[in-house]
């Protein structure tokens, strides 16, 4: 994890759950996006794992900005349905966006999310319609 170059969460509730997007502008050419959060003591519920409004959160964030930078502009998250499969009890939780089909206005995205400390266990799986709502900001208002 040495390598990987991170970016904190853009919004104060990104930055307060500890969300940060890995290698987001790293390959111009790779339409994906992981997001990674620790599954801090202050996340989990009361069996020990991340509650699952963090790990829909994760799903979100992943899922909004790969529709995001397929459809180069801001975007709204139209519908998301998740499956949780198993709890995050380790961490990190390491949610990717993949886009699956991308339209002029809108964009369907399937989401993947492990828990990395419990060899890449995957713990939940989403499908994220979004919708573009206005143009993108610049990149500069990415910088950590």
């Amino acid at each position: 994890m040495a390598d990987e170059h991170l970016i904190s969460g853009q919004t104060p509730f990104g930055r307060t759950i500890g969300l940060n997007f890995v290698n987001l502008f790293q390959d111009p050419d790779d339409q994906s996006v992981t997001v990674r959060a620790e599954a801090r003591e202050d996340l989990k519920g009361p069996a020990g794992s991340l509650e699952g409004g963090v790990v829909a959160t994760l799903l979100d964030y992943a899922g909004a900005t790969a529709a995001a930078r397929a459809l180069d502009g801001l975007v709204a998250t139209q519908s998301l349905s998740i499956c949780y499969l198993s709890p995050v009890k380790i961490g990190p939780a390491v949610a990717v966006g993949t886009p699956l089909r991308v339209g002029k206005r809108d964009a369907v995205v399937e989401v993947r999310l492990v828990d990395a400390g419990r060899e890449d266990r995957l713990c939940a799986t989403a499908l994220l319609t979004a919708i573009r709502i206005g143009d993108r900001p610049p990149i500069e208002s990415f910088a950590s």
